[in-house]
């Protein structure tokens, strides 16, 4: 696993966290005692940072930090075990001088909280205002309720891992994608000279040049496609209310190339206002209305209906993209939202095999979900669940 730094890990100077907050309450509960900290020792600055804190008053409340002269926390990193301090002002030779009276602490427990690979990196304490004997029922508790403190920074450190991961991979697939556009394009640009040439072509040459013109495009269509999911995946979108009826509606217009050639319609009915992306929301809905267009029915000339369905839950909304298609067997209906996972030949359809998870994608991105109910030579009706616009009632 990389190394993170506590900056990294947000155990300095990040915000407060739920998971640490309850630690900290847990602790000052059982334990019984009036302050319980999270600290972590910042010893380029000189001072320990309190990550968590429950029942700190003063400036230390409000700052999140104290200097290392008023810490005990310093050693119970350096001796990597736990530190019981009955009387602070007074404590044993080997922790220092003491805490000054004034500073209201007059008993102190910690034990250490680790970071991946083992280091500890922060305590878990807790303090109480005058002396007290600490128990082995006091410090075994303590103990467990540091455990989950480094397993939650263990978490931390995995999510931020995988976070760093699928940046690379979404960066490295948008390059090699990017790049490899060069070469396809003058590819497409050599074939179109070819084609200029067509009447100097045996019958042979002319079929061999219209498959290569079919590769070319093919390979073309799943670049974009490529680039497109590498940039949804994982990506921060910005929402608004997206008005469907006028969205749908500009699809329409756009696709009339598509829906002329194919004879289809497209019949729109009235659509909510959701929160969403609109480009996103675009992507989705072009990608249903296509894929309901293309995996069309023997001669069957293709309908595609898009309608708002009641039912769903409580601040979302429900839309289905219904079509008089081939149809997907029970079995292949989880299949099609994998990554470039095609059901039909090249040559019977056209498609990349990224548009639908791309599609599911984008609704997860919502916080919303895509599913299909199908027959086969009947149709499929893809159900769209998205967040309700800031308007709705």
């Amino acid at each position: 696993m990389q190394k993170f730094s506590l900056r990294d890990l947000e155990l300095i100077d990040g915000p407060p966290h739920p998971e640490f907050d309850n630690l900290t309450r847990l602790a000052q509960r059982t334990i019984g005692a009036p302050v319980a900290l999270l600290s972590t020792i910042d010893s380029d600055a000189k001072r320990q940072f309190f990550t968590s804190q429950t029942g700190l008053g003063g400036p230390a409340a409000e700052d999140r930090h104290a200097p290392l002269s008023h810490s005990f926390c310093q050693h119970v990193i350096q001796k990597d075990a736990p530190v019981a301090v009955e009387d602070a002002p007074n404590p044993p030779p080997d922790l220092g001088t003491g805490i000054a009276p004034g500073l209201g602490i007059g008993s102190y427990l910690g034990v250490p909280v680790y970071r991946p690979g083992g280091v500890p990196a922060a305590v878990l304490a807790v303090i109480d205002d005058k002396p007290r004997a600490w128990t082995e029922a006091d410090i075994s508790l303590l103990r467990q309720l540091a455990f989950c403190a480094t397993d939650a920074i263990r978490t931390r450190a995995t999510m931020l891992e995988m976070a760093h991961i699928n940046r690379e991979r979404r960066e490295f697939t948008y390059a090699v994608s990017h790049d490899l556009k060069s070469p396809a394009n003058t590819l497409n640009l050599l074939l179109q000279e070819l084609d200029a040439e067509r009447d100097r072509l045996s019958e042979d040459g002319i079929f061999l040049l219209e498959q290569s013109q079919k590769t070319a495009a093919r390979m073309m269509r799943q670049m974009n496609d490529i680039l497109e999911y590498s940039r949804v995946v994982g990506a921060r979108i910005q929402k608004r209310d997206i008005d469907l009826n006028t969205l749908a509606g500009e699809l329409v217009q756009d696709l009339q190339g598509e829906i002329q050639h194919a004879g289809a319609t497209v019949d729109i009915g009235p659509l909510p206002v959701v929160t969403g992306n609109r480009m996103q929301l675009r992507c989705l809905f072009q990608n249903l209305i296509t894929n309901g267009i293309t995996f069309r029915s023997g001669a069957r000339k293709p309908i595609v209906s898009i309608t708002s369905v009641s039912g769903a839950n409580k601040g979302q909304e429900r839309i289905d993209v219904t079509d008089n298609g081939a149809g997907i067997s029970t079995s292949d209906q989880q299949q099609i939202f994998q990554l470039f996972k095609k059901l039909h030949n090249p040559n019977e359809y056209d498609g990349t095999g990224i548009g639908l998870t791309l599609s599911r994608r984008i609704c997860s991105n919502h916080n919303g979900l895509l599913e299909v109910s199908s027959e086969v030579g009947q149709g499929s009706t893809f159900r769209v669940t998205l967040p309700s616009g800031s308007s709705a009632t």
